[in-house]
């Protein structure tokens, strides 16, 4: 229950005059809600400096991570609870981050002489005759044409 809603509450007892189970019933509560208190569990703050302590021993892992740490230290304790409070002392997981793939757009190593960088890429097309499968093989510095195969079995291309 809000701090506003029990004001409202006490308010409506004493200007209205009214009883306890009329004033909750005029603000639409239940008399259980309007007398609810809060106990805190003990030991809270010692489970927060352990989970700080795990979040620093663990820093890939989570909050289940340390939950399962705590189960395995014999801890009774609930996965619930040990979000909450994971969340109330300030800890994060570390986000993952997106792994960068390569476009193609950049060239790794760029040729500064010649035999410095070959590329070779493979070319397929069809044709009336059937298919056309080449290997060409060029230096990257002066463009020069290295090698031109058509229909080669892999130990042949390994073997350029």
């Amino acid at each position: 229950m809000t701090p506003q809603v029990r004001r409202n509450c006490v308010r409506a007892m004493v200007e209205l005059q009214v009883s306890e189970w009329r004033s909750c019933q005029l603000i639409g509560i239940s008399r259980s809600g309007y007398r609810y208190r809060r106990v805190a569990p003990e030991g809270n703050e010692q489970l927060k400096a352990d989970l700080r302590v795990m979040a620093g021993e663990h820093s890939a892992g989570g909050y289940r991570t340390a939950w399962a740490l705590l189960r395995r230290e014999g801890l009774p304790i609930n996965h619930k609870t040990v979000h909450r409070l994971w969340k109330e002392a300030g800890l994060t997981q570390p986000r993952k981050r997106k792994r960068r793939r390569r476009t193609g757009e950049s060239v790794p190593v760029k040729a500064r002489h010649a035999d410095h960088v070959w590329t070779y890429d493979f070319i397929h097309d069809r044709t009336v005759g059937g298919a056309l499968r080449m290997l060409t093989v060029e230096v990257e510095y002066t463009w020069e044409g290295l090698a031109v195969g058509s229909s080669m079995p892999s130990g042949q291309v390994k073997a350029m």
